[in-house]
């Protein structure tokens, strides 16, 4: 692996060779092309392009694939315009662009503006993003680009519902996508010329024999190649989290270079990344989960949805609510629109009904998600039920615990879901649930032991009925510290554990909204956690069928909202 060393100068810097060299310490590396747009990045995409196409069965779509309802021709390279093409679904090869709107919104077809794009447009009216994109895209040798301001007619609401539904099938038929992935708006374009620490430097080193050798040292170029959301603006956008999943080739167009996934391998120019799915994998999980998880997003995720688990595809649902909970969307309506293409795929796998950001077959497992930021708020408008995540802007997490589930407590009798149109994967009219189990009355009260405590976890404490000891944790920052004082609710859900390491019972805290209806709100979530050496001696192990826990209060069915 190759050496990072600490120089006397503000970079860390690498250090590598072209081929092996003596010193097993250093590694094999390549120097970038200095130039994204440039004849040999353009080499290099064509070299990664050939790659996938040839030798990658799950990759193996470059037969023209049936067009999306709208795309952009670029075919006449000799004019200073474009064109918005309604099509037959005929098949061709198109391109995609993901790319980041920013503050200045690009270019638009509008209902007013529909006739005049299929009839043509201005070259100077593209952002630099559009015109970059369409030059690599004529450089292909292609005809056709999809991209989402100009093939959605933006200000109708059927139009933008019907194509956004129709995301998963886009994407996944797209020959490749190409990424503006530095730039956080129109203006910042795809091309980049690479800062000049960050290109490799030639030095002569003799090795014990006297035999001269050439190493090179350049600028570590680990923050362009991590294509996690902290290091690219287009890589915090919502609605970029499904582009790049279900898209079958993603071409980035990074700060100082180029870097490609696709759903079997990932590489850089720089061959910081450059492997197959298994030893990117195995290497990468080595150095940090955090990495493998964005710097190999793509073929994790391929891998797992292929998965003949059910587990597997229950857990992968799981991080991918809590890697979407990350990004932002400009419009709050948007978090499960944005997410629609993603649902698509994974129903395909998983073959269950999708409710709200959760799924059937998992349930109950799926309702105990809390809120990992230090604070959470519920949107300014209503986009779901209080037991979805999507109920919350902030970052969600589940439980990490291997345990099996020993005893489930909670029965769901009934869902409600009712979509604002006619795709289920989209927004929602409203949505509730109708629930069964044991259910514990509380008083909230404000911890004062850990007085203005930065999470939402240590806040909030229980005065319970039962005596049990509950650690709460609120799904959102309660302004003005409002229901304190108030009677809220335990909902047992389920207990999980063993007695070689501890037990945990994990429950829904609920609000009730109207009593002769008993309709209820979640409001947070809690559990009781168990040690060995609280149970008793003589009691008859847990994993021969006891559990640590009886369940108090009363039996009830009420419905949550």
């Amino acid at each position: 692996m190759r050496v990072l060393l600490h120089v006397l100068s503000e970079y860390e810097t690498d250090l590598f060779s072209a081929n092996t060299c003596p010193w097993t310490c250093i590694g094999v590396g390549s120097d970038i092309c200095g130039d994204t747009s440039s004849d040999a990045g353009f080499a290099r995409t064509l070299q990664w392009i050939q790659e996938c196409t040839q030798t990658h069965a799950l990759c193996n779509n470059c037969q023209p694939t049936p067009l999306p309802n709208r795309v952009v021709d670029v075919s006449n390279s000799d004019c200073d315009f474009i064109k918005l093409y309604e099509t037959q679904n005929e098949p061709a090869k198109y391109i995609c662009l993901s790319h980041c709107w920013g503050p200045m919104q690009p270019i638009r077809t509008m209902v007013a503006t529909l006739q005049q794009h299929k009839e043509g447009i201005a070259w100077a009216d593209l952002s630099t993003t559009f015109q970059h994109a369409i030059a690599f895209t004529r450089k292909l040798g292609i005809q056709y680009i999809w991209v989402d301001s100009l093939c959605i007619i933006q200000d109708s609401e059927d139009d933008w519902r019907a194509e956004s539904s129709k995301m998963a099938t886009i994407y996944e038929n797209a020959y490749i996508t190409l990424a503006a992935t530095k730039s956080g708006s129109g203006a910042g374009g795809c091309f980049s010329i690479a800062s000049p620490e960050c290109r490799a430097h030639r030095l002569r080193c003799d090795d014990d024999e006297g035999i001269p050798h050439s190493i090179y040292v350049r600028r570590n170029l680990h923050d362009d190649h991590n294509i996690g959301p902290g290091n690219h603006p287009l890589m915090r956008r919502g609605w970029v989290f499904q582009e790049r999943l279900l898209s079958h080739r993603v071409l980035h167009f990074g700060a100082q270079e180029l870097f490609w996934e696709c759903l079997e391998a990932a590489a850089c120019e720089c061959s910081y990344i450059s492997g197959s799915k298994e030893e990117e994998s195995l290497r990468l999980s080595l150095i940090s989960s955090y990495l493998l998880r964005h710097m190999l997003g793509k073929i994790s995720h391929a891998t797992k949805l292929s998965s003949e688990s059910p587990q597997t595809l229950k857990n992968r649902w799981q991080e991918i609510v809590e890697e979407y909970s990350y990004l932002d969307l400009t419009f709050e309506k948007d978090i499960f629109p944005a997410l629609s293409g993603v649902v698509n795929q994974m129903q395909r796998a998983r073959d269950t009904r999708y409710i709200a950001g959760l799924w059937e077959d998992n349930l109950i497992d799926d309702l105990l998600w809390r809120t990992s930021a230090l604070s959470a708020e519920r949107p300014a408008k209503w986009r779901a039920p209080t037991w979805s995540w999507a109920s919350i802007k902030g970052r969600i997490r589940y439980s990490s615990s291997s345990d099996e589930v020993k005893r489930t407590f909670a029965q769901i009798l009934g869902i409600e879901c009712i979509p604002l149109a006619a795709d289920s994967t989209s927004e929602l009219a409203s949505a509730a649930l109708v629930v069964s189990s044991r259910m514990v009355p509380a008083v909230l009260r404000k911890n004062t032991n850990t007085n203005n405590a930065p999470s939402l976890l240590y806040r909030y404490k229980l005065e319970s009925a039962d005596g049990e000891s509950y650690q709460l944790q609120s799904d959102y920052t309660l302004p003005d510290d409002e229901h304190v004082g108030e009677t809220v609710y335990c909902l047992w859900m389920r207990c999980q554990g063993s007695d070689s390491s501890y037990w945990s019972c994990d429950c829904l805290i609920l609000r009730c909204v109207d009593a002769t209806q008993q309709l209820y709100e979640r409001f947070g979530i809690a559990w009781i956690i168990k040690y060995p050496h609280h149970l008793s001696q003589g009691a008859q192990r847990a994993d021969e069928g006891q559990i640590p826990f009886s369940p108090g209060g009363e039996l009830v069915t009420i419905r949550i909202r």
